[in-house]
């Protein structure tokens, strides 16, 4: 019989549930729906159900007690119930409806974004209306974009090297916004001002008043600043000509090749750096200039003192009209065979502060200071940090991808402090222990180098030592300080020992460059 015939010669009296799901089954919930909304009286009929009330595509809400069926089909057999369910949708759950069939409704369920979407049918009384119109994912809105004072400062010079390469660059939209938030970063400090044209940064100078150097981002640009104020000075010349500023004289002379830049002195009041950095400030008045940086807190003129010895060499020896610095200048290359980087930073000040020890407690006879005394002045953790990074500097320079580096390419001063303090080099071939840097550059691993470590800074003792006590007979005096030596080996404490000294430097070496 037709679905139809079957509706309307169906029975007065009331349906039992087997003849509902046959009709249901036969008719469709429409028909079936529509036949019950016949049958009551007018002031208990539904309101039109959401499906004909609202154009489609609708977003909707699953309005079940539990979870709502997702089928497949248009379709639920009573028979097997559970047989074309594709999901179960928990109440709560977001569906775009864009269409009804057979009394059900087509959606497809909104996901989280990147999730996988699933589509099918679901009985419109399982979903209540939410809002006209289609879905549309509404995405978070983008963080404004924030750079720190150092990540402007590589976006700018980034675009200051692209610029310089070539005149005609113009950024895209996205870098162009890079370099907008990154000039305000810098000039919101006060500190520094920003070139549109050329993307250069350098420094605000208030009349009357002189710059001084407070951060590591500070000092590079000071750097930089005697690079462009002296622009036929090589790095080797800039280097020095900084270095200068805490370190000079013969004995430095004999020790590095450089001379600074020619006929130039950064420090007089007159000379362009001069009349604008605080040079006093900077110089320390003979203390150590400490500045923070992503790897700890230096003094920073060892740094500078290790990257001209890196990048000058060991000095020239001296003609026979100085006798003096030509014997100092035989014992330097006797014992670093002509390298004297480490001399120069870490092993110069370790030895350093255990020949000064030395000399006074057993040459001067002064008991009441130990061994970390002289240390806490001649070796602190800020002095030894700086040697290393002195040290091995120009090599993380080396290390550094130009993809990361924006000042990459060609060595300056500035360049090699920014690769080594700026850069963030995790992943990169620069990311390595000290340890990993000092066993490439002297050659020596595992025992080798402590060894290394001992004989070197014990060399620079038995120098320091001597110095201060001969004017004649040099080889007398150094054979009093390997006397002297092997008493405190035999009777100091153990924290009086070179040794101990050592170990504390070759611990310093397990943190990285990164």
């Amino acid at each position: 019989m037709p679905p139809e015939q079957l509706l309307q010669s169906a029975p007065k009296a009331a349906w039992s549930q087997e003849y509902v799901l046959q009709l249901q089954a036969m008719a469709g919930n429409a028909a079936v729906e529509g036949l019950f909304v016949q049958r009551q009286p007018a002031a208990t009929r539904p309101k039109p159900s959401v499906s004909e009330s609202h154009a489609f595509p609708w977003v909707g809400k699953i309005q079940a007690r539990y979870n709502a069926a997702l089928r497949r089909t248009p379709r639920k057999d009573p028979k097997a119930p559970h047989a074309n369910i594709a999901a179960d949708l928990d109440a709560g759950t977001l569906v775009e409806v864009s269409g009804v069939e057979k009394g059900w409704l087509k959606v497809e369920v909104i996901n989280p974004p990147g999730d996988r979407s699933e589509k099918g049918y679901v009985s419109q009384e399982l979903v209540g209306f939410v809002r006209d119109g289609p879905w549309e994912i509404e995405m978070p809105a983008e963080p404004p974009l924030v750079l720190s004072v150092t990540e402007a400062f590589l976006v700018l010079k980034r675009a200051e090297m692209k610029r310089s390469s070539d005149p005609k660059y113009a950024p895209d939209d996205d870098e162009g916004h890079r370099i907008a938030v990154a000039t305000k970063a810098l000039e919101d400090t006060g500190r520094y001002a920003v070139d549109r044209s050329s993307f250069r940064v350098t420094f605000v100078q208030k009349a009357g008043t002189k710059i001084k150097i407070e951060t590591i981002e500070d000092f590079v640009l000071f750097a930089e600043t005697v690079e462009h104020v002296y622009p036929s000075a090589g790095p080797k010349e800039v280097a020095s000509e900084i270095r200068q500023v805490w370190f000079a004289g013969e004995n430095w002379e004999t020790l590095v090749a450089s001379r600074g830049i020619d006929n130039v002195n950064i420090e007089d009041p007159k000379d362009p750096i001069g009349a604008m950095f605080d040079m006093e400030d900077l110089h320390a008045k003979g203390k150590q200039k400490i500045i923070k940086t992503r790897l700890g807190d230096v003094a920073i003129s060892h740094v500078m003192a290790g990257i001209d010895a890196t990048l000058s060499g060991m000095g020239p020896e001296p003609g026979r009209a100085h006798p003096k610095l030509r014997a100092a200048w035989e014992k330097v290359n006797d014992i670093t065979g002509g390298d004297v980087r480490d001399f120069v930073t870490w092993s110069g000040d370790i030895g350093q502060a255990y020949g000064e020890y030395i000399l006074e407690r057993y040459h001067n006879d002064v008991t009441g200071k130990a061994l970390k005394d002289y240390v806490a002045d001649k070796a602190s953790p800020e002095q030894l940090l700086a040697d290393i990074h002195g040290y091995i500097a120009a090599n993380a320079w080396k290390k550094t991808p130009v993809s990361i580096d924006p000042g990459g390419g060609s060595p300056t001063v500035s360049g090699i402090l920014r690769a080594l303090y700026m850069v963030d080099k995790a992943k990169s071939p620069a990311e390595a222990t000290y340890r990993a840097y000092l066993e490439e550059i002297t050659g020596q691993s595992g025992a080798a180098l402590r060894n290394l470590a001992v004989t070197r800074s014990l060399g620079f003792a038995r120098l320091w030592y001597v110095k201060n006590t001969a004017t004649l007979r040099a080889g007398h005096y150094a054979d009093q300080f390997d006397t002297h030596h092997e008493e405190n080996e035999k009777s100091a404490a153990a924290a009086d020992k070179l040794d101990n000294l050592v170990d504390s430097f070759m611990k310093m070496l397990a943190d990285k460059v990164k």
